[in-house]
């Protein structure tokens, strides 16, 4: 019974860990496209950045930041860099916060 017990929990650990990255992808995706509505504006190419996490962010490793290509209602292209989440709370806090090239 022991070795089943241990497969058992493997499996579940396994599963909550798949269940934590594809909701941490759901959700910075939702904070996104939030801040884009509430902006005004058309999210044209968006990149998510693990590793080189944008100029001048100070970004917990609870946010998400992304590098983004949108286009305003005028028609006008900018680029930049939108942190999404809380400094404390994480992806758990619908913020976003954007630094333009």
């Amino acid at each position: 019974m022991h070795a089943y017990s241990m497969v058992i929990w493997l499996l579940l650990v396994a599963a909550a860990i798949i269940w934590g990255v594809f909701w941490e992808e759901r959700r910075s995706a939702q904070i996104l496209k939030d801040w884009a509505t509430r902006e005004g504006v058309k999210v044209v190419s968006s990149e998510r950045r693990y590793f080189f996490r944008g100029p001048d962010f100070n970004a917990s490793k609870s946010q998400a930041v992304f590098r983004v290509k949108v286009q305003d209602g005028g028609g006008c292209m900018r680029q930049g860099w939108v942190k999404c989440g809380g400094r404390w709370a994480g992806l758990l806090h619908n913020q976003a916060e954007v630094k333009w090239d």
